[in-house]
């Protein structure tokens, strides 16, 4: 209704029959829209403090662009929680005329529409409904920029055989060089692969945070066709190109650099008995040995500095250290015919590298990149598994061969490995490159148990996770090299373009055959896998023979097979007859891999439990049964570390395939996968098959922060910056920033078989951040907090909290957390309902549900209050009274200390006795549903008094007639201080009624004033009569108003009222005296 009395003259009555009158004769009547702005903009920004003004009414604010104004960006900013009608709409007016539109009911929109040359009137509509909200109406004249955030040549996507291309995810912003552009529609974009049209899968183009994101189906190319760039255009006219980003090679082999950093702090042992930092990474590189392929290239290197002259690293000397980068295997082709081989050498190679000195970042990055493009080229994708544990400090510099690196498509995925590893440079390096950051802890401080909102521990058993829930939600320490080995394995799954099913993570396991001792994973295979790859990596070697050692067994059950009737098919090691010898197995002393090109349909198990080795004979297997790995390649050899043999056993089961459903997560509100202490990160995910989305049974995060862990649901329901409701993308809202460091983020993805919907497939994805802050062991008053109040300075600024001063323990917001418990939980101290969801942030933790979540809230917000003044007494209402239990009040004198709460019930009115007249009191209301508290009301003023009524008049101009013939006029007036019951009343008037008459007094002694302008500021009072003679301000032929108002001896002022008269066109002067002149014939 609102939209079509601006757009009924222009809008299409076939196509947008919601903006025409269907009743409409067709003879023009005007415009029924009266403009509240209507303003020229050739620039620049506009802005326009606002309310609805009335229930069901609304406000127009119309712009006409001019030259430098070619795009219009408009944006409603309501008050927290309003509910507000909102129309965007831009019109062409001249024939043949058209009318675009957005529309939304919230307290927030935002839309950008072509301006000057397309459209010549724009126009923003807000309106309320039954409670009445202040807002801002702000317009912005941009000139667009696109920048594509991915595929880009760093983090190209893999979009299959050229023939047979798959699905990609697109993401891309536009600002104004600025600030973002919003607003804009699938239609605005165009997308191409080198001149070839790109289609954008139905229901997946959104607007994500400040960002767009679509799901792209990229073109059929000839046969032999690699590197392909990719274009966005916007309204065929600004355009983003990204060289080479897109990739159609079948995804399966990649070129990898293992790149160690081997200054003198890998030594470091973290925790007693779990062995050095350079023996763990050396035990679990050996997983990316044992997971190369045919097609496959690999290059190992470490590198560190010499020590000359003494002292030359920074920041003490200059940084000009002699280079000892070491190349251990060079980068090698592997085929058929060399696998075996090459596996072998890569062990004894990763078993050689060396803790040293110092450590040279860029020159290690610039050494494996330059090893992996040298000729002779190939169209693998590049990658260099980046590990430190330190800051750089020799030269060159990461910053000094940043450009260089960016400009070669190779990516880089890094992992900050232990407490003093530069995680914001590993961030950084990452970021830049479109790789993984990683951070892995080498000490349990820190690690703790999950934490989660109550519907996100009720949505794992909905998961159908394939293990016991503690393999999901272990703490984010694992012992031994397993954290390091779970990485890698990642790492390579992705780098070869593959989907992670799950990982288990099991600690504390007993020896065989205690209870517990062994392990299952159950996994789904579907139609779309054609390869299968188990990893499982343990803490503990397997070590065969007559030595104090220990065994690890691991064993496979097939799709069709009984586990309580059939035999389980072993792998470690295989056996001859049992185990199928088309199975691609490499065993070694700290993982065993099995690859199964082709798997069957259906539900795998794999078991694994260890037990200790007392030169007693293996009874499962004889030494003639025994059959060789598939690749039958050298272990690595022993480590001189000692191993802490026998139970409590530790070991991972990693599950990966190679399919076309895959789930992707990107983490947003960061800056090159780094924040701040406070920052809200949100956590997206979103899973792809090779046609676009899927929707997920359900989506969970698992966060492993530097102070503990926490568990999130990922929601599709538009409110947790993920795009629209029901738009297949999921997202959370993870504000627990607490802490400086590595933060590591893992999403669980449960989804229905397209193919078989009786099945259930898992989905994993892995990621991280850096968030700079504080160190949980820090004390107060560290980095960024000079107050010492243990919240930092940057944090606190947010929400105007006073930095220097201690109010950690103050609660500004009256939620019922302190400012430092606000902090820990990641909401606002400033707002009472951080999610807007109706219910306070203290309920809903206290309640175990998510106070940054809307959806969960079990408060509606409160809607239209109305608080009345009587005499000695005050009136509360408010609406939905059966939505709560109970409605709290509080009354006080002081706008600070609302007091003690009382009870109002859920009638939804409620008086308040007792009070002093001619005092002012500030006056909330907290709605109750069970034990959920809701947000409290900002407090209102009200001032009880022996007459709070207003009184109530009219007047007519010339006792109503339609013309006045003179500017020279007669009022007639009419006015009481007495109630009247039933008058009619406008949103903003004091309530009359039965009450009035009981309890009020009658001041009397009415005053009137009148004016030819709504403004009645300066406009004497004077005594009430019943007529009074007045001049009209107008010119003949217009329409003349007059203003009127009411004032009693209580100092009650009425409403502003007004009437309306036509002055006649002919009226001369300023008195009412006509000639006649006869007319006579002959």
């Amino acid at each position: 209704f609102f939209a079509a009395n601006w757009a009924k003259d222009w809008a299409d009555p076939v196509t947008q029959p919601e903006l025409v009158y269907t009743d409409d004769d067709g003879n023009a009547y005007g415009n029924l829209a009266t403009l509240s702005q209507n303003i020229n903009m050739g620039g620049g920004t506009q802005s326009f403090p606002d309310s609805t003004p009335d229930d069901w009414a609304a406000r127009y604010y119309q712009v006409t662009p001019q030259a430098g104004c070619p795009y219009l960006q408009m944006e409603v900013d309501g008050a927290s929680g309003a509910q507000l009608g909102i129309n965007f709409m831009a019109a062409k007016t001249s024939a043949p005329s058209k009318v675009l539109r957005s529309a939304k009911i919230g307290e927030d929109f935002v839309r950008t529409f072509a301006a000057n040359g397309v459209h010549n009137r724009l126009v923003t509509a807000v309106n309320s409904f039954t409670t009445n909200y202040n807002y801002t109406v702000n317009f912005r004249c941009v000139t667009p920029t696109i920048n594509i955030l991915e595929p880009r040549q760093v983090k190209f996507a893999l979009v299959g055989d050229p023939t047979s291309p798959i699905a990609f995810l697109a993401r891309w912003s536009v600002s104004d060089g600025s600030s973002p552009v919003r607003g804009l529609l699938e239609d605005d974009f165009t997308f191409d692969a080198e001149g070839d049209a790109i289609s954008v899968v139905p229901g997946t183009f959104q607007e994500v945070g400040n960002e767009y994101w679509a799901v792209l189906l990229p073109p059929v190319k000839a046969a032999g066709t690699t590197f392909v760039d990719f274009r966005v255009t916007l309204n065929g006219s600004i355009s983003d190109s990204e060289t080479d980003a897109l990739l159609y090679v079948a995804p399966g082999n990649s070129d990898i650099a293992l790149s160690f950093d081997a200054s003198g702090s890998m030594n470091t042992e973290d925790v007693i008995g779990e062995g050095s930092r350079l023996t763990n990474a050396k035990r679990a590189g050996q997983v990316v040995a044992d997971l190369l392929r045919s097609g496959d290239r690999l290059l190992v290197q470490d590198w560190s500095a010499f020590d000359n002259p003494p002292g030359c690293g920074l920041p003490g000397g200059s940084g000009n250290c002699p280079l000892d980068v070491r190349t251990l295997l060079p980068r090698t082709d592997l085929t058929a015919g060399n696998l075996s081989a090459v596996i072998g050498i890569a062990r004894t190679q990763i078993n050689n590298i060396t803790a040293r000195l110092w450590t040279p970042v860029g020159a290690g990055i610039e050494a494996a990149k330059n090893a992996l493009l040298a000729n002779p080229t190939n169209t693998n994708p590049k990658h260099i598994f980046l590990l430190s544990d330190g800051e750089e400090n020799v030269k060159p510099l990461y910053a000094d061969i940043r450009a260089g690196l960016i400009d070669s498509g190779v990516v880089v995925n890094t992992i900050a490995f232990g407490p003093e590893a530069p995680g914001s440079l590993m961030a950084q390096i990452a970021a830049d490159t479109g790789g993984i950051y990683r951070p892995v802890a080498t000490s349990g401080s820190g690690s703790g148990v999950m934490a989660a909102a109550t519907d996100a521990t009720a949505a794992v058993a909905a998961v159908n996770m394939p293990m016991d829930a503690a393999a999901v939600t272990a703490a984010s320490y694992l012992p031994g090299q397993l954290g390091l080995a779970n990485v890698y394995d990642y790492f390579d799954t992705e780098a070869q373009g593959a989907a992670r099913v799950i990982n288990g993570s099991y600690t504390n396991v007993p020896a065989f055959d205690q209870t517990g001792s062994q392990k299952v994973l159950e996994v789904n295979m579907d139609k779309s896998v054609n390869q299968l790859r188990l990893v499982v990596a343990g803490k503990q070697p397997d070590d065969e023979g007559c030595t104090v050692s220990d065994i690890r067994k691991v064993d496979v059950l097939m799709p069709g097979m009984d586990p309580q009737k059939d035999r389980w098919i072993p792998i470690s090691p295989p056996l001859k007859g049992v185990t199928p010898a088309d199975w691609d197995i490499r065993n070694n002393r700290f993982d065993d891999v099995l690859v199964v090109n082709n798997p069957a349909e259906g539900l795998w198990r794999f078991r694994t439990y260890y037990y200790p080795n007392n030169c007693i004979t293996v009874a499962a297997a004889t030494e003639g049964e025994v059959m060789a790995a598939t690749v039958d390649a050298a272990a690595a050899p022993a480590d001189t570390d000692a191993v802490m043999n026998g139970a409590p056993y530790a070991f991972i089961m990693n599950v990966s395939v190679q399919s076309t459903i895959q789930l992707e997560g990107r983490l947003l509100g960061l800056t090159a996968n780094q924040g701040e202490a406070g920052d809200e990160v949100t956590i997206i995910g979103t899973l792809l098959d090779k046609n676009g989305t899927l929707p997920a049974q359900v989506m969970l995060a698992l966060v492993e922060g530097p102070a503990g862990n926490s568990m999130l649901l990922l929601k599709d329901d538009g409110a947790n910056n993920d795009g629209a409701a029901g738009d297949n993308i999921y997202g959370a809202r993870y504000a627990q920033t607490v802490y400086g460091g590595g933060y590591s983020v893992r999403i669980l993805a449960s989804v229905k078989d397209p193919a078989n919907a009786a099945n259930t497939l898992i989905r994993e994805w892995n990621g991280g951040f850096w968030i700079k802050g504080p160190k949980p062991d820090q004390q107060c008053g560290g980095e960024n907090d000079t107050d010492g109040d243990c919240m930092p300075d940057d944090w606190e600024r947010r929400c105007k909290l006073i930095v220097g001063k201690d109010d950690r323990r103050e609660d500004p917001d009256g939620d019922g957390l302190t400012n430092y418990e606000e902090l820990q939980v990641g909401t606002r101290p400033c707002r009472a309902d951080t999610d807007n969801g109706g219910e306070n942030d203290g309920s809903e933790v206290r309640n175990q549900r998510n106070p940054l979540d809307p959806k969960d809230d079990q408060v509606r917000p409160l809607g239209k209050l109305r608080f009345r003044p009587l005499n000695g007494m005050l009136m509360i209402d408010w609406s939905y009274p059966l939505s709560y239990t109970n409605m709290l009040g509080y009354v006080s004198a002081d706008p600070n200390n609302p007091g003690k709460p009382f009870d109002m019930g859920q009638k939804g009115d409620f008086v308040v006795n007792g009070l002093a007249n001619d005092t002012t009191y500030f006056v909330w209301v907290q709605g109750i549903n069970g034990n959920a508290a809701g947000e409290m009301s900002e407090p209102e003023a009200v001032t009880p008094k022996a007459d709070p009524d207003m009184p109530a008049g009219a007047f007519l101009i010339e006792n109503g007639q339609e013309v006045a013939l003179s500017k020279q006029v007669q009022l007639a007036i009419s006015a009481t201080d007495t109630p009247l019951l039933g008058a009619a009343q406008g949103a903003a008037a004091h309530m009359t009624d039965m009450l009035s008459l009981m309890i009020n007094e009658v001041s009397g002694g009415v005053e009137m004033r009148f004016s030819n302008t709504e403004d009645m500021t300066g406009v004497a009072w004077e005594p009430l009569a019943a007529s009074k003679a007045w001049t009209l301000d107008c010119d003949p032929g217009e329409t003349c108003t007059v203003y009127g108002q009411f004032r009693d001896a209580a100092g009650n002022e009425s409403l502003i009222i007004n009437d309306m008269i036509d002055l006649d066109a002919n009226a001369t002067g300023n008195t009412g005296n006509q000639l006649f002149l006869p007319a006579v014939s002959r």
